[in-house]
């Protein structure tokens, strides 16, 4: 048997959530990745364990908040746009969020050795 879990939400709640946090891993966010992508799948190993796969920004949150040449509205509509995400694992999602793992504009992967961070970071 297959439970379900529901998770109303509405703007007012997602844009507390945006005001309040750098990162938005908001019902909003989701449901608009299940929408473009489908199904939990990590798009670098595949790994399908849903415990494992987590939403990812592509353009971080922290850095939507600090741009000046949009609005709020538009801040928000960026963080929770499926547009702006990916689903990756656990690991994947990690080594992404320190830059050792990018995307570039064409949505190509590009590896890096160094991070801002530092290794013994991770």
């Amino acid at each position: 048997m297959v439970k379900l879990l529901f998770i109303s939400s509405d703007l007012t709640l997602e844009q507390e959530e945006y005001e309040n946090n750098d990162s938005l891993r908001s019902p909003a966010f989701i449901y608009n990745l299940l929408e473009k992508l489908g199904d939990k799948k990590c798009a670098l190993c595949e790994c399908e364990i849903p415990q494992l796969i987590q939403s990812a920004h592509i353009w971080p949150v922290a850095n939507i908040k600090r741009t000046n040449n949009i609005n709020q509205g538009q801040k928000l509509q960026s963080a929770i746009d499926g547009d702006n995400g990916i689903w990756l694992c656990n690991n994947h999602h990690r080594l992404f969020d320190i830059n050792m793992i990018l995307i570039n504009e064409e949505g190509r992967l590009n590896t890096s050795q160094t991070s801002g961070k530092g290794i013994g970071s991770i």
